[in-house]
């Protein structure tokens, strides 16, 4: 099945609106894009320019894959910093 023309630009344009709504209560300046869907480099230098024009840098792969390995990865960085809020550990970073 073929995607219809500007599917891509479009599915791009919706992250990018779900990352700038989020970030009206919820105070960020990155994101990582994981997944498989991120294996798609125009979809992800397309959300990328969108989010670098709204001061929000963007993290791509470099050791972590693409897929599904990289989506758990992404889980547990968030739940590492949830719990470390929790403490009061604010400002720690994973290496």
């Amino acid at each position: 099945m073929r995607q219809k023309p500007g599917t891509r630009k479009s599915h791009g344009e919706k992250v990018a609106l779900q990352a700038r709504v989020l970030r009206r209560s919820v105070a960020f300046d990155a994101v990582g894009l994981t997944g498989g869907v991120f294996q798609n480099r125009f979809l992800s230098e397309r959300i990328a320019t969108l989010l670098a024009a709204k001061g929000i840098r963007v993290h791509h792969h470099r050791t972590v894959p693409a897929n599904d390995g990289g989506l758990a990865f992404g889980q547990i960085v968030e739940y590492v910093h949830a719990h470390w809020a929790a403490q009061g550990r604010s400002g720690a970073r994973v290496k």
